[in-house]
């Protein structure tokens, strides 16, 4: 397998572009510093040289009468520690000149090296027809020495400030960073399978702090997701078992009845008996399939199975209340109602009713009331059933409305109902957009199943969805 190519690290980069941004500023600060330097320098020694020869100029005005006795005078008191000088004619000819630039040529000879010196001039004689030029010269030897330890000088305290430069900077990107090795062992965990693991970056940078609380969000979304999918898949093993007991019920007698049946020496009363057994648990067991069928359907399309319209529950109730009346006997069926318009599918409304009229009748005591409530609650039309028997414990009301789940009284198979009323009426609820609860009543024993269907409004469009 062909080996991993090396990577940079990330500190080191960026401590090498610190280092790096430091090191072009020294060098711009450097080469500045030169120029500016050996202009003043410059300047200065220039002005010196015009300062001694402005002292002089009156004198060289008149012409000497013996140009070569004058210059050798000029050469001998003139000449100062660091500053030479020569004399020419007027063509140039040198005439006189101090020991270490003689054998020089003229400084106005092209062949003159300027470069090595700086030069001033000034006429001997009239200045309109001068007989001669005294030139001072000094050696630019010294100030390139000065300049050139002066860069010396910089360079070396500009190693010592990138040398402490890089170490410094090692140390504050190392902390700086030290909170990114958190959000690396954090995706290590995770990626180990440690969901929800989060960890604290309250103290890092404002960007590292985004990218840890990404993170950890990330890490409590996979835990949530693998939660939802874990209990997705308990509900569906607990549903296929509750349906197969649900289904092997009837089948268990269906099957009781037709080798019964199948015995000769049954009467003709034995045979309606179990003709009538196997019709009933037919019909329960249809009845379970299509209330399987229904929730399926619910659940992968819920706005595909209702067609909303406006709906005044006090016009739906007195239509509905002969099917209600059947359906709560042999309880009483208290009905209270207020002028409410809500939107909702007619159909699919009273198919929810049902179901919770069918699971309070089937847990009230005998001949106790059912009540049925109509209003308006804010945005909302509620329609509220409740029942006198004994509640529901606290701690199953969070499951009331799990289909076949066995931990109360109102979703028992025991009482005739198949565990799956109420989750319909839950499903269809919400497919009409509303809201549906279970509580216990606060007034007496018995529970109430409340539901709330969003209000029509006179300027809602009618909505019809497929």
């Amino acid at each position: 397998m062909a080996a991993r190519p090396s990577r940079r690290r990330l500190v080191d980069e960026l401590i090498g572009r610190q280092v790096l941004l430091l090191a072009i500023l020294l060098g711009i600060l450097g080469i500045s510093q030169f120029l500016i330097l050996r202009q003043v320098l410059d300047h200065a020694r220039m002005n010196t040289l015009r300062s001694e020869l402005n002292l002089v100029a009156p004198v060289l005005r008149r012409a000497p009468p013996d140009l070569d006795r004058a210059a050798a005078f000029m050469v001998a008191h003139l000449n100062e520690p660091g500053v030479q000088v020569m004399v020419t004619d007027a063509q140039g000819k040198v005439l006189a000149a101090s020991p270490s630039v003689r054998g020089l040529p003229s400084p106005s000879s092209p062949q003159f090296d300027r470069s090595a010196w700086f030069v001033a001039s000034q006429p001997i004689g009239p200045p309109p027809h001068p007989v001669g030029w005294l030139w001072l010269l000094a050696s630019r030897a010294t100030v390139n020495h000065i300049l050139q330890r002066d860069m010396e000088i910089f360079v070396f305290f500009g190693l010592l400030a990138l040398a402490g430069t890089g170490w410094l900077a090692s140390v504050s990107v190392r902390h700086s960073l030290a909170p990114l090795r958190s959000v690396i062992d954090s995706t290590l965990r995770i990626a180990r399978g440690d969901y929800g693991h989060t960890s604290d970056f309250s103290e890092a940078p404002a960007e590292l702090v985004e990218l840890g609380e990404a993170v950890n969000r990330m890490s409590v979304a996979i835990k949530e997701s693998f939660d939802q999918e874990k209990a997705l898949a308990d509900q569906m093993r607990r549903f296929l078992a509750d349906a197969s007991h649900e289904l092997r019920t009837p089948l268990t007698a269906i099957n009781g009845f037709v080798d019964l049946l199948q015995r000769e020496s049954l009467s003709g009363a034995e045979k309606a008996t179990a003709l009538a057994a196997i019709a009933r648990e037919g019909h329960r067991m249809a009845r379970l399939v299509n209330q399987l069928l229904t929730l399926s359907r619910l659940e992968s399309s819920p706005e595909g199975q209702v067609q909303l319209a406006p709906v005044a529950l006090e016009h739906w109730l007195a239509e509905s209340r002969p099917v209600l009346d059947r359906i709560a006997a042999p309880h009483p069926l208290v009905v209270r109602v207020q002028p409410v318009r809500v939107f909702a599918d007619r159909d699919r409304l009273t198919e929810v009713v049902l179901n919770l009229v069918e699971n309070a009748s089937r847990y009230s005591p005998p001949h106790a009331a059912i009540e049925l409530s109509v209003h308006p609650d804010g945005p909302w039309g509620v329609i509220e059933v409740a029942d006198r028997g004994p509640g529901i414990p606290p701690d199953v009301l969070p499951h009331v409305f799990e289909r076949f789940y066995r931990g109360d009284r109102a979703r028992t198979g025991s009482a005739g109902g198949s565990g799956l009323g109420l989750s319909i009426a839950q499903a269809l609820t919400q497919a009409q957009r509303g809201e549906i609860e279970a509580q216990n009543r606060t007034d007496s024993p018995g529970a109430v199943f409340r539901v709330r269907l969003p209000q029509w409004q006179p300027h809602d469009a009618v909505e019809t969805l497929p």
